[in-house]
């Protein structure tokens, strides 16, 4: 989020890590198929708590930084935290 928000990022071709996949990953490479997906159904929970940590995380950078950042930055955290409201008053929680 610092990066993106106070300097110019970019795409490099080259891979500059080795990537390693295994079952416990968090994120990473998944295959789309019938038993992922009801297993993320199963799983809303743990979906939800991710989504969480993301939203505060998001909160605790605009707090942190809101007296430096962009109006165009503001804007779009704002909207961005304001999905979780909207979720609650949809009754979709």
């Amino acid at each position: 989020m610092v990066a993106s928000a106070f300097a110019n990022t970019s795409y490099v071709e080259e891979s500059l890590i080795l990537y390693r996949q295994h079952g416990t990953n968090d994120a990473g490479a998944r295959r789309w198929n019938l038993k992922f997906i009801l297993g993320r159904i199963i799983y809303e929970r743990y979906v939800l708590q991710s989504l969480q940590k993301i939203f505060v995380q998001a909160e605790d950078f605009r707090k942190k930084y809101k007296n430096i950042l962009d109006t165009e930055v503001l804007k779009i955290l704002d909207v961005f935290l304001f999905i979780p409201k909207l979720i609650t008053f949809l009754g979709l929680k």
